[in-house]
């Protein structure tokens, strides 16, 4: 599990490489939609199969598609970071030279490796808008998963849904996600593009402002699902 969400860090970055600043908001509503999605496709699927084949199912489909998706992975998939494809390219050039980055010349792999493991928690502690971020981020993931774990159980318990018609209560989150998938693709890239024309320069905190409209819709979803069960 954790192997796998590495993909959810590692996505912005592969973004970053592969898209210019102004395209970014609606490579990223994709990228971040297709990893919100599965957690809610997954049960609606989940639901009829445990229901029809039994609970082992539930398990072998997911082991059968992520193995076959990371054999792809390794067959398709290529390096996008500038600065290794910048030490690959002097490594055939001059085999001495790319070895090895000008920082890292006199230190041994351990060192190296700490060094790359501490950096996430360096650039957080030292970035107050990062850990902003990273506290939202953790609510909002919290509440999605408190929400996803409990619809069923509602469903199955109050209103007397059965084992797979209970998924179906999943489609409401399902559109919720591929709306708000839209709107980001659609505002945030433009309202970079109007703050880069307002004061000539852009930065990633130019993306927040549109985030505070999902968190009164956020906060009225989780208010209603309450309220209603």
């Amino acid at each position: 599990s954790g192997a796998a969400t590495a993909a959810s860090a590692i996505g912005p970055g592969i973004v970053s490489d592969l898209f210019p600043e102004e395209s970014r908001g609606r490579a990223m509503s994709i990228m971040s939609l297709t990893g919100a999605l599965g957690p809610v496709v997954g049960p609606i699927i989940g639901s009829y199969l445990g229901e029809k084949a039994g609970w082992r199912w539930a398990f072998w489909l997911p082991t059968i598609a992520t193995g076959t998706l990371s054999l792809l992975i390794l067959v398709v998939y290529r390096e996008t970071y500038s600065v290794t494809l910048q030490k690959r390219k002097a490594r055939q050039q001059s085999p001495e030279s790319g070895s090895k980055s000008p920082e890292d010349t006199d230190k041994t792999a351990s060192q190296v490796f700490f060094k790359a493991i501490l950096r996430p928690l360096r650039l957080l502690i030292r970035s107050p808008m990062l850990i902003l971020v990273t506290f939202y981020l953790s609510v909002v993931y919290g509440y999605t998963y408190l929400v996803m774990t409990t619809i069923a159980p509602l469903f199955q318990d109050v209103y007397g849904f059965s084992e797979g018609a209970s998924g179906l209560a999943f489609l409401g989150l399902c559109l919720g996600l591929i709306l708000g998938a839209f709107l980001c693709s659609f505002l945030l890239d433009r309202y970079v593009r109007t703050a880069r024309a307002r004061s000539g320069t852009s930065k990633p905190e130019q993306r927040l402002p549109p985030v505070l409209i999902a968190c009164f819709v956020m906060s009225g979803g989780l208010f209603l699902f309450g309220w209603t069960a």
